[in-house]
């Protein structure tokens, strides 16, 4: 709901798309509409959204964003037992990482990204338009979560775009070397390639941890392959094991590979799956414990983590010591027979 078009979505259309989802017993998983300076009315709207409609609510990749909503985490956890005291069914997941990554065109208020590509271009091009955007950005106007207010010039780091001199300098050093105000190189790097990716540092690892033991967490990714992925893509499970269990001991191991795996299965109700049990698939990772690291990085993103020795999937060996085994084991996870058998259920 940051995204175009869903952020042109009202609260009623999603309360009408949600009951036709609650009726087939299906989750609404959601990028609420803000996780920065609007997050508490954000929130408010998805749980009024889930009341309305009595669909499962999950909040997708939950975060809250800008050090200056840092000091909203109490109240976000007051929301979150309101609603369970509601009697909405509510969960969410979360990243181990307090930078995330999305594209740069973000950084624009919705109305300037909206339409097509060459819509777009054509305000970057107009002086009186990016002089529009820029004022609004400075002026932290609401309604829109801007990203240059919460991360900062420096907070945002450019990882993929055409232009290679670009690549891992954040916007204050590209408009050092551009010798323009950063948010003119903001809008020159997107006038050149609207696909242009950032890393934007948002959080603090106090922030972090404290989501991360709340009962309706479980762990994801949220990521994509490509040249410019974050580093979550392939290091996300490996640097809880590392370093949210092993070294800082936030959780049991235990603990931690349950929020990885039964509870996700048990929240999306997948059958057969998350839980070492007779009848269940044989989906396993073989690990080392006191090995397990994640050395992906956001310059070096694609780094393999050190430390698993075997991957099963549906009970065959698909990786062995970091090499793939040439073996497709994978599965598509029949919607209709969930679908079926949770009617039966009920």
């Amino acid at each position: 709901m940051i995204y175009v078009p869903c952020l042109f979505g009202s609260q009623e259309e999603l309360i009408r798309l949600c009951k036709v989802v609650a009726e087939f017993d299906g989750v609404f998983a959601v990028h609420q509409r803000s996780e920065a300076n609007d997050i508490l009315e954000s929130m408010e709207e998805l749980i009024d959204i889930a009341k309305q409609s009595e669909v499962k609510l999950h909040i997708s990749h939950f975060k809250i964003c800008g050090l200056k909503n840092q000091n909203k985490l109490e109240k976000i956890f007051q929301l979150l037992d309101k609603a369970h005291e509601m009697g909405i069914s509510v969960s969410y997941d979360q990243y181990p990482y307090v930078a995330g990554c999305t594209s740069l065109l973000t950084c624009l208020p919705p109305w300037a990204r909206s339409g097509s590509y060459d819509e777009i271009r054509k305000r970057l091009e107009d002086e009186e338009c990016r002089e529009k955007i820029k004022q609004e950005i400075k002026a932290e106007v609401s309604g829109w979560d801007n990203f240059y207010d919460f991360a900062s010039d420096e907070g945002i780091l450019v990882i993929g775009c055409n232009n290679m001199s670009y690549r891992g300098k954040n916007l204050k050093q590209i408009g050092q070397m551009l010798n323009v105000d950063p948010l003119d190189g903001l809008l020159q790097i997107l006038s050149e390639d609207l696909d242009a990716r950032m890393v934007d540092v948002y959080g603090t690892e106090e922030t972090l941890k404290a989501l991360m033991k709340r009962p309706e967490q479980n762990f994801c990714t949220d990521s994509e392959g490509g040249e410019s992925e974050h580093p979550r893509n392939r290091g996300s499970y490996a640097r809880v094991l590392e370093k949210y269990v092993r070294d800082e001991k936030v959780f049991s191991l235990s603990e931690a590979i349950h929020h990885m795996t039964g509870r996700p299965a048990q929240r999306f109700r997948i059958p057969k799956r998350g839980l070492i049990k007779e009848g269940y698939y044989a989906d396993f990772v073989v690990f080392d414990s006191t090995q397990i690291t994640d050395h992906a990085d956001f310059m070096e993103p694609r780094k393999q983590n050190e430390g698993i020795h075997l991957v099963f999937v549906n009970g065959k060996i698909v990786m062995k010591d970091g090499i793939h085994q040439k073996v497709s084991a994978g599965m598509v996870i029949d919607w209709k027979e969930n679908v079926d058998r949770r009617k039966k259920e009920n």
